[in-house]
């Protein structure tokens, strides 16, 4: 799955800074999705998933945001 050219653009621009985490390695970009709709990849294929099956159907990570 692509990221969004969001993600894309905040990644690139940690990686040109040379940002790292509290572990000293790269910083990497996590989506965290607060609502979630999926798409079919056209604006009218836009439906609503729950987040568990979003989860599944993508193999993603849960994690908990402060």
């Amino acid at each position: 799955m692509q990221p969004h050219p969001n993600v894309r653009a905040v990644q690139d621009a940690l990686d040109g800074a040379g940002a790292r985490d509290g572990a000293g390695q790269p910083s990497t970009v996590r989506l965290l999705p607060d609502a979630v709709h999926t798409a079919g990849g056209v604006p009218r294929a836009v439906f609503p998933t729950t987040y568990a099956e979003l989860l599944r159907v993508t193999a993603g990570t849960p994690a908990e945001v402060a």
